[in-house]
């Protein structure tokens, strides 16, 4: 979850949702989430905007649910933190993956 990276010490750059019939690329949308604060108006965009909603929705069914963030961290031990409990929490598929291997370990396994 997006809360996990950000308490632990991580920017989120970006959301890349991966689309089973786009080998080539993710469609990638800027996502800067620097602090709790951020992400709760994220949130509350989601819950006052139909646009917004109607367009994340669509984009989550295009990509069915396939999707992953580009995070930022000044230091290791932030990036062994946040692993540690996308793991936990039974998100990771993977770190430092490419949009094809997102696709194999997602859809073509």
């Amino acid at each position: 979850m997006a809360h996990d990276r950000v308490e632990n010490g991580g920017t989120i750059l970006d959301v890349r949702f991966h689309v089973p019939e786009s080998p080539e690329e993710p469609i990638v949308k800027e996502l800067p989430v620097e602090s709790p604060e951020d992400l709760q108006r994220r949130k509350e965009l989601l819950g006052t905007s139909e646009e917004f909603r109607s367009m994340a929705e669509a984009l989550h069914e295009l990509c069915r649910g396939a999707h992953s963030h580009r995070v930022f961290v000044a230091d290791p031990s932030d990036k062994e933190r946040i692993v540690k409990e996308l793991e936990k929490l039974g998100f990771l598929i993977g770190v430092d993956l490419s949009h094809e291997e997102v696709l194999d370990r997602t859809f073509r396994n």
